[in-house]
């Protein structure tokens, strides 16, 4: 007969001391499960930890809950009695090996798209034969549409884009890098987040910003930010953003969390996909998205 599962909180784990705790909690990770299902190297860079008293702590979690392994062979042995389950789409299915495996779980992962999006209306500031355009990143997708076509992608659709330039944050500094294709799908919810200096940053919940937690930039999806946490932002305003870029400086500032909330929305939200860096700069006021 199993044990069963208490709750306790961040303290309770051995290994997390109170400032831990407190770091790990000012990140989102409240939940016990979601440091259970973490690995070493993930919760180590969170948390700014070593990945050995990391996995200690995992291993821990994963104790306290009562969570059961298996030997390899078990899951070996058990996966030659499983049926498959046809997705709807026959290539999808010779990809999985006939279809989604039961009595498991099969996790799908997108390096773009994959729901973390911006709203139609976001203002995106991108280059194209070296002109700077400031629009709604709908009227860019829009816009290259036609002059690219569109295909299906995952659960949307994506533009492929060619000598299409935005400003990226790669290692630390904006830069111009490519981009190589815009992206939308359509959600029926998305979360609105307002700041003191002003900015309204319309985004779904998977979507990162870039937190500053001790001094240090952590980005965290938009669904784990809170009213009065700080998110790092390239400038005040455009005209200061391009006067630093041309000066080769990148310079940021801190802007906080006002309100946060959520709203039917039931349209399409796009991502501008950046190989290098994987952020780009927009919104009415200047934020790495």
């Amino acid at each position: 007969m199993s044990k069963k599962k208490e709750k306790f909180n961040l303290r309770d784990i051995p290994g997390v001391g109170p400032k831990l705790a407190e770091k790990l909690e000012a990140i989102g990770y409240t939940d016990p499960m979601v440091i259970a299902v973490s690995s070493p190297s993930d919760l180590a860079a969170i948390a700014e930890i070593g990945e050995g008293q990391a996995a200690k702590i995992i291993y821990e979690v994963r104790k306290m809950l009562n969570i059961g392994f298996e030997t390899a062979k078990e899951i070996h042995e058990r996966s030659l009695k499983a049926e498959r389950i046809t997705t709807g789409s026959k290539n999808l299915d010779n990809l999985l090996g006939g279809g989604v495996e039961t009595q498991a779980i099969t996790e799908f992962y997108g390096p773009y798209g994959s729901g973390k999006c911006v709203a139609k209306d976001t203002i995106v500031t991108f280059i194209n034969d070296d002109k700077l355009h400031f629009e709604t990143i709908e009227d860019a997708y829009n816009y290259y549409k036609e002059k690219f076509g569109e295909y299906i992608f995952d659960n949307g659709f994506i533009v492929p884009l060619k000598g299409v330039k935005v400003f990226g944050f790669v290692n630390g500094k904006i830069k111009k890098v490519d981009t190589s294709y815009i992206y939308r799908e359509r959600v029926k919810k998305i979360l609105i987040i307002r700041t003191r200096r002003g900015r309204e940053i319309k985004l779904t919940k998977l979507h990162k910003l870039p937190k500053l937690i001790n001094r240090k930039i952590v980005w965290i999806e938009a669904f784990k930010l809170k009213k009065g946490d700080i998110i790092l932002v390239p400038s005040k305003n455009y005209s200061t953003f391009l006067q630093n870029f041309e000066k080769k400086q990148s310079k940021f500032i801190e802007d906080t969390i006002e309100e946060i909330k959520e709203i039917e929305y039931n349209d399409y939200v796009y991502d501008f996909v950046v190989p290098e860096g994987h952020v780009f700069v927009g919104g009415e006021l200047p934020t790495l998205f």
